[in-house]
């Protein structure tokens, strides 16, 4: 045993010496190394001989509308989970987002069933292992169009953005978002009282300008009623209204350095060291086309005229996102109470669903239909973002989140969040009346004795009219509010959900054990094609469909014949996966039939892992 050894090379063989020099020598030049001994996960050694496949848990399925996207909850090591989604997606998501354990060393990070605490002296290494063979997987995923948002916080902010340099490369890389996930700061900090998060985004391939064709496009923000405001048709401009904009810029340029005179016959010069934004041609036809305001006098400088009907329907992100805009830590708590209000705190650093359907605003629209992933799904916030956004906006997003089942998270949690999400639930609310307010000055202090006894006195009249009275010292001003307890129903956005766990098959490739994976890849291949609805089966076809196609698995090849017999009934596009023991093309068998698709199986699923696996 190499590591064993540790540095005693002396008593290194000639064998030993040279598998170690080139392994040194495979390194690479730049970015992390670490020791890989060290850093070994116990699911690999857990899964050594076997293959994952998914096995549905029926007990849990919903379904409430057909019309509805059918979202995905897989209960499992997320490793193994990705290698399954490496053959039924790949190449078919569309965003990723992820909240991985942030490796405080506080408990958040457990390797091994083992918490990774802050004396642990191969803490980032571990890390870094561990997120290096899930985040490759994922980018095999995603679409040429897609994108992944990854939250962490200065633990291992500068890890993670050097990680990620290695596996989308650096021209990918399209942000580091500040989140801001507190709404009020620590006086008990040692030094600086930590407020933010970041979200890291790259893209599977980055635009180099707006007008390239293919890659990532990020959407505009929708304009808030705010921002319109700003506009308005003071000369009754047939365009609408407008806001103006300088017409000088600081990129001096001599050709553009010009004098302009305004209607009322003064002239004037850009400021010093600027010049105009356009030419002087330019400028003219601009004023011809009543595109160029001087004000209501027409003695100002000039002014561009932006018109809100020409400007694109979108704002351009900024990457500094408030709590006011997307919410925060203790928002993110409080609507998980909501829905489950009997879960114990659990996560440090929920996210809140305004900043979940930001990310799904810029990454995905309700035009098209996306495919949502979340590979750490924790308390299945992601997925009631995804339902609420696809309600709101009419979208087709569908959600595959992938979680395990510490401390029952899957189960308890996770699941029937979506469930009561999906179907609807009962919550406690409150109503507070305001039962008492005095701002205090400093003369009304020297009577406080009094304003005391008269809120003691407000108090005492009402304790029997309220569940809970509340006081409140804020902004000089003493209050005390009434707070009556009711229960209220929050109606379901409807929606499907199929939940999945990871099992296992015997990797050694023979004959029996192909045979096997075929029949327990039935729900792989049911999700590679999002065919759930079963139409028929026996003991050598299974027949499954959605609204756009049907699926069809074939485990014995005599059978073929009997399944063009019910295909051919079929009015839609049809995907056929049959058993074979080497690779078979089955094409001409189906040669005579049109929109059909034939796979062999199971070398399909294997190539995929023996590429993971090696």
């Amino acid at each position: 045993n190499l590591f064993a050894k540790k540095n005693k090379y002396a008593d290194w063989s000639k064998e030993e010496l040279v598998k170690r020099v080139e392994g040194l020598e495979k390194r690479k030049r730049y970015g992390f190394v670490w020791d890989e001994e060290r850093t070994k996960e116990k699911f690999e050694a857990d899964a050594e001989g076997k293959l994952p496949v998914l096995k549905e848990v029926k007990s849990k399925d919903i379904k409430t509308d057909p019309d509805k996207p059918t979202h995905i909850l897989i209960e499992g090591d997320n490793y193994h989970a990705l290698s399954v989604l490496s053959y039924t997606h790949e190449r078919k998501v569309d965003v990723i987002f992820i909240d991985p354990p942030y490796n405080t060393g506080s408990g958040d990070f457990i390797f091994n069933d083992k918490i990774v605490d802050i004396e642990d002296g191969y803490r980032h290494s571990k890390w870094l292992a561990f997120m290096k063979k899930r985040l490759q997987l994922a980018r095999g995923l995603l679409k040429p169009t897609g994108a992944i948002f990854i939250t962490i916080d200065d633990n291992e902010a500068a890890h993670l953005k050097v990680l990620c340099e290695e596996i989308f490369h650096p021209e990918n890389f399209i942000a580091q978002i500040c989140w801001q996930k507190k709404f009020s700061p620590q006086n008990d900090a040692t030094y600086f009282s930590d407020m933010h998060d970041f979200i890291l985004v790259y893209a599977k391939k980055a635009k180099a300008k707006k007008s390239d064709i293919g890659g990532f496009d990020l959407m505009g923000l929708e304009r808030t009623d705010a921002m319109n405001d700003r506009y308005s048709n003071p000369d009754k401009d047939p365009r609408g209204e407008w806001t103006s904009g300088d017409f000088s810029v600081k990129t001096y340029s001599a050709e553009y350095d010009y004098p302009i005179k305004t209607p009322s016959g003064r002239v004037v010069n850009p400021p010093s060291g600027y010049s105009r934004r356009t030419s002087k041609k330019r400028f003219q036809e601009m004023v011809d086309d009543n595109r160029i305001s001087f004000g209501k006098d027409g003695n100002n400088v000039p002014r561009i005229k932006r018109f809100l009907s020409e400007i694109k329907e979108g704002i351009t992100p900024t990457t500094w996102w408030t709590h006011k805009e997307v919410g925060h830590n203790q928002e993110a708590k409080q609507e998980l109470k909501e829905i489950l209000p009997d879960v114990e705190e659990v996560f440090d650093t929920p996210k809140p669903i305004r900043l979940l359907k930001r990310i799904l605003e810029l990454s995905t629209t309700p035009e098209l239909p996306a495919v949502v992933l979340d590979f750490f799904a924790g308390s299945g916030s992601t997925a009631q973002a995804v339902l609420e956004l696809n309600e709101s906006d009419g979208g087709k997003r569908q959600c595959v989140l992938v979680t395990n089942n510490e401390n029952k998270i899957a189960t308890d949690i996770c699941y029937p969040r979506i469930e009561r999400v999906i179907r609807g639930y009962e919550y406690e609310g409150s109503l507070q009346s305001l039962l008492f307010e005095r701002k205090l000055t400093l003369n009304q202090l020297k009577t406080g004795n009094e304003i005391y006894e008269e809120y003691q006195k407000v108090r005492e009249e009402n304790k029997d009219h309220f569940d809970q009275l509340k006081g409140e010292f804020k902004d000089n001003t003493i209050s005390l509010w009434g707070i009556k307890k009711n229960v209220s129903t929050k109606p379901g956005v409807g929606g499907n959900l199929k939940y999945f766990k990871t099992s296992f098959v015997p990797s050694e490739p023979t004959d029996k054990n192909k045979e096997l994976l075929t029949k327990e890849a039935v729900e792989m291949l049911c999700l590679r094609e999002n065919t759930f609805d079963l139409v028929s089966e026996n003991e050598t076809i299974k027949i499954f469909c959605n609204k756009d196609h049907y699926t069809g698995i074939i485990f014995d090849q005599l059978s073929i014949p009997k399944f063009k017999k019910a295909a051919s009934k079929f009015d839609k596009p049809v995907s056929v996966y049959i058993f074979s023991l080497g690779d078979d093309d089955f094409a001409d068998e189906f040669a005579d039939m049109k929109k059909v698709k034939v796979c062999s199986i199971p070398e399909a699923i294997l190539r995929v892992y023996r590429r993971i696996f090696q």
